[in-house]
């Protein structure tokens, strides 16, 4: 698929209230279809025509689709401050041990 591709469903799901699997979802489907379609133009083929092949269409393969959304929050720890907790915790019970 072309990222152009991707981004349209990403465009057309905004705001949906769809989930991220129903989103992958939509994407691997897509990918799918155009793997199947001997008449689309896909970047396979043009990297195919670009070596001198001639293949027409998409190329049916193993298809993988993640997507993540990333969350603001205002509970996030830094790893600098659990390192200062934890050296806290480990001074607390070597106190407890002397």
């Amino acid at each position: 698929m072309f990222p152009s591709e991707i981004e349209d469903v990403l465009v057309a799901y905004r705001g949906s209230g769809r989930d991220c699997e129903e989103l992958a979802s939509a994407i691997a489907n897509l990918a799918l279809f155009n793997s199947l379609d001997k008449y689309s133009v896909s970047p396979f083929q043009m990297e195919a025509q670009k070596a001198g092949l001639e293949h027409a269409g998409g190329k049916i393969d193993d298809i993988t689709v993640v997507v993540a959304q990333a969350v603001a929050s205002s509970s996030f720890t830094t790893p600098a401050s659990l390192g200062s907790d934890l050296n806290a915790q480990i001074q607390k019970e070597k106190e407890k041990t002397y």
